[in-house]
């Protein structure tokens, strides 16, 4: 039982000595250990979930919007894709 208590005692000492030389929180996120948000803590995770859900649509939406290669070449953004391919291949 005093083996059981001794070892509380420490544990809470250790405790006690990490969190008085915790790293402040500017730190944190400088290491991205954290991200900077003014969300509670309990809901970042979700946070995060959505910005990456909407990145993800906003990226379809932009690929399903660009223009088609043989727009681009007659534009004369993109070469004939046919001659490209050719030199390619020879």
């Amino acid at each position: 039982h005093q083996a059981e208590e001794l070892k509380r005692a420490k544990l809470e000492t250790a405790l006690a000595h990490k969190i008085e030389h915790r790293p402040p929180v500017s730190e944190l996120i400088d290491h991205n250990i954290l991200h900077a948000s003014h969300v509670a803590p309990a809901l970042q995770g979700k946070e995060a979930e959505l910005k990456r859900s909407q990145l993800e649509d906003m990226l379809n939406t932009k690929i399903q919007e660009r223009p088609s290669a043989e727009v681009l070449v007659e534009k004369h953004i993109l070469g004939n894709v046919k001659s490209l391919i050719a030199q390619v291949i020879s």
